[in-house]
């Protein structure tokens, strides 16, 4: 029962961690399966979709890894801020971007007048503040919260460090974070007039972030980060009764026990599942971005090409179209590996 399942170990070389690319690639197909039952296929019994709802939060995982990258990083190679914003914008905003133009030129994406006002708050980043736009082209509401980061991930190092209390940091932002999602249960008007704008702030789901960096301290320090068996079980304890009791008052009061539930499910999977499934969800882990970024434009490009209407048919194109942007993910990351290669081979000569 005391077994301690070992999570990540000190890379001297700074190589990638295995368990952080597992949670990317386990939590991208989570999306992916909750966009293909909820949006697409329409036959499939609730009761699927009731499970693949659950997959809604993976999101949050996203999060936390990426607190966890950045604040890893930082520590082993403090950059400027400047020089940060920069790689983030070359790393991440390029190839977003590059698919915004795509679905700018698709009819599909977009149903109104204004498409050229709303590919510009993509390209300027101003789409997180207006409810019309956040969710233009496709589920890009995520990239408004990491961007949100990027410009204030300096500022959460200050607040960390003035605090030098990691336990207080935390339930700092886990208090705010659940306050945050009380405004939005008590006073309804709030969620209804900002719509996406306001499950994309960082209020919402910075304990996710935040939880991230700890874990990143963690391994800096103690060189190895692990949990043990009961730590999970009682995770699990603890996060399914709560689960099960605050989705009977609001969808938004489930934001922290289903994403620690959500965690915890991910991460028992990889404490039992062996070594080759851990190691094809870390690969998917290696282009899960690039996932997030074509995925909903494929499959519906997909879904209206086919245009399947009974269970059956849905599954053969619904398993289709998760290979096919898989696939699609896969070239555009190495695509993008390529260009990053050839750009550090001209920078040396």
């Amino acid at each position: 029962m005391d077994r301690q399942i070992v999570l990540l170990q000190q890379d001297q070389n700074g190589g990638r961690q295995e368990y952080i690319d597992y949670l990317k690639g386990a939590s991208i197909l989570s999306i992916v399966l909750f966009h293909l039952t909820w949006c697409y296929m329409h036959a499939v019994p609730s009761a699927v979709q009731t499970v693949t709802g659950i997959f809604s939060h993976a999101t949050r995982l996203f999060f936390f890894c990426s607190g966890f990258g950045l604040y890893y990083s930082h520590l082993r190679h403090p950059l400027s801020y400047p020089v940060f914003l920069r790689r983030r914008m070359l790393k991440v905003y390029l190839p977003y971007i590059a698919v915004i133009v795509v679905c700018a030129f698709v009819p599909f994406t977009y149903a109104y007048d204004d498409r050229f006002s709303a590919f510009l708050s993509h390209v300027f980043l101003y789409k997180m503040f207006i409810p019309r736009y956040i969710q233009t082209f496709g589920p890009f509401w995520f990239m408004s919260s990491i961007f949100q980061y990027y410009l204030l991930f300096y500022l959460l190092i200050r607040m960390k460090e003035k605090l030098d209390n990691d336990r207080m940091f935390a339930l700092i932002w886990a208090a705010v974070s659940l306050a945050y999602c009380i405004l939005g249960w008590r006073i309804p008007a709030i969620e209804q007039t900002l719509g996406w704008v306001y499950g994309a702030c960082i209020l919402m789901h910075g304990w996710a972030f935040v939880l991230g960096m700890l874990t990143a301290q963690k391994l800096y320090r103690s060189r190895m980060v692990s949990i043990s068996v009961k730590q999970l079980l009682t995770g699990f304890a603890v996060s399914v009764p709560v689960y099960l009791m605050i989705r009977m008052t609001s969808p938004i009061m489930n934001e922290i026990p289903r994403a620690v539930l959500l965690m915890c499910v991910l991460t028992g999977f990889w404490a039992f599942c062996g070594s080759a499934l851990r190691r094809f969800f870390a690969w998917l882990g290696t282009f899960s971005f690039e996932w997030y970024l074509l995925h909903m434009l494929l499959l519906e490009a997909v879904f209206r090409k086919a245009h399947p209407q009974h269970l059956a048919d849905q599954c053969v194109v619904g398993a289709a179209g998760l290979l096919l942007t898989g696939f699609a993910a896969w070239a555009y990351h190495r695509l993008i590996v390529l260009i990053e290669k050839r750009n550090r081979s001209r920078t040396v000569r």
